[in-house]
């Protein structure tokens, strides 16, 4: 569920934002995206992804926010990951903008 202050990721298993799908309410940084707050597990599976209208999100392509990133501003989405990221993505840090 979006968190209504609008500062969340959508993020899919597929591009396009289709197949398995999930909202990362923030703020929030996630070392790694093995252990998520909600039981789930995302690492190496974000395929494309959506910032809520208050979010900007940064994904990386290694652990602890290191290698090959993405800015996501907010209420933008990336509907196909580049090579370098898609499937790949280890970290992730959602801010959120002031109201």
């Amino acid at each position: 569920m979006p968190s209504p202050n609008g500062c969340y990721v959508l993020v899919s298993d597929k591009e396009g934002l289709g197949g398995a799908r999930e909202y990362i309410n923030g703020p929030a940084k996630f070392f790694v995206l093995t252990e998520l707050p909600f039981g789930s597990s995302w690492h190496h599976r974000i395929r494309s992804m959506r910032a809520g209208p208050q979010a900007t999100a940064t994904a990386w392509a290694d652990q602890g926010f290191q290698g090959l990133s993405l800015r996501l501003a907010p209420n933008t989405e990336q509907r196909t990951l580049s090579a370098g990221l898609s499937g790949r993505i280890e970290s992730l840090e959602i801010a959120c903008q002031a109201q």
